[in-house]
């Protein structure tokens, strides 16, 4: 499904798809790895090959909301860990990659899309955790997407090959009960795995000075991704 949404000045419009093609889903997949900011802003169990990622896409494991700008592919947003609680709602984690030319306010706008999307189909808990060093993207996703923050969680899971602490947030407050528990069972699983041998490896010395430079939303310097797996 297509949404047709915004034009802009540029004239190129903004649409946001949720069955995107091969190839589009292969060049913002190639766009996440090549970035220089990837091994710092994803936790060690972030797939690296473009199979894995797309095995759990396909069997709707993974619901991905594609961001086009005109024909060209501008980012994603996706949906991971989904499930209901004990009374049946449906609850996710948020996951988000932008590619740079097309972050700050159209990756905001984006989201405004994605979430209406999410809403018409009853999805209202959606969950992400950050890593506690980037503090950009918590700029990013309280002030341009609503969400709040509920706190930190120490060594939550493995970033650059040791645990670090992330902090929670929550797209609606009233669940943030809901949030810490899964967050708990999350923190559990990323435990009980090793993390792969390569994590780390790559971009260890990237500093988050380094990375304010590469986003901007609403003037201000921001990341708007995430740890989400």
């Amino acid at each position: 499904m297509v949404t047709p949404t915004l034009t802009y000045t540029s004239r190129a419009a903004l649409t946001l798809t949720e069955t995107p093609s091969l190839g589009q889903l292969q060049i913002w997949w190639e766009a996440l790895q090549d970035d220089p900011t990837r091994y710092l802003m994803y936790t060690d169990f972030m797939p690296t090959e473009f199979e894995e990622f797309l095995a759990p896409v396909q069997q709707g494991d993974i619901q991905v909301h594609l961001l086009l700008v005109g024909p060209e592919v501008g980012g994603a947003f996706y949906l991971h860990d989904s499930g209901t609680d004990d009374t049946g709602a449906a609850y996710a984690w948020l996951g988000v990659y932008i590619l740079p030319l097309y972050r700050g306010p159209w990756a905001a706008r984006a989201w405004r899309l994605v979430r209406q999307a999410c809403e018409g189909k009853g999805l209202h808990r959606i969950f992400a955790a950050i890593r506690a060093q980037n503090q950009p993207a918590h700029c990013f996703i309280t002030r341009a997407m609503g969400f709040t923050r509920l706190g930190s969680y120490t060594d939550w899971s493995y970033f650059e090959g040791h645990l670090d602490r992330v902090s929670l947030f929550t797209m609606r407050r009233q669940d943030q009960s809901l949030a810490w528990v899964l967050a708990e069972q999350r923190a559990q699983q990323f435990r009980c795995r090793k993390p792969p041998g390569r994590a780390g490896q790559r971009h260890a010395l990237q500093s988050v000075e380094s990375l304010e430079k590469i986003l901007t939303v609403q003037g201000k310097q921001v990341i708007h991704t995430r740890a989400l797996r």
